[in-house]
């Protein structure tokens, strides 16, 4: 049985950082709590840690699904861009 999404991971720059949040699908960015956050300055210098951050994200959230509901999500390829709302 296939479980439906109902969260994605976002990835917002907010000021001098690069925010991920557990964001709902439905429903826009509001009260999405942060997992995870680097310095703009470090991604935009090294495009490989830029890499690595997205990819650390995604394991702790395929954790995260794994330890709750028995299944890990299936990620886009390529990644979907936030809609202009979100933004």
């Amino acid at each position: 049985m296939s479980i439906q999404p109902a969260f994605k991971l976002a990835l917002r720059e907010k000021g001098k950082w690069w925010v991920a949040y557990l964001a709902p699908l439905q429903g826009g960015m509001d009260n999405a709590p942060e997992v995870g956050r680097i310095r703009m300055n470090l991604i935009m210098m090294d495009p490989i840690l830029k890499l690595k951050f997205i990819n650390i994200m995604k394991d702790a959230f395929d954790t995260a699904c794994r330890e709750a509901l028995g299944e890990t999500p299936e990620w886009p390829n390529p990644p979907q861009p936030a809609s202009d709302d979100e933004r």
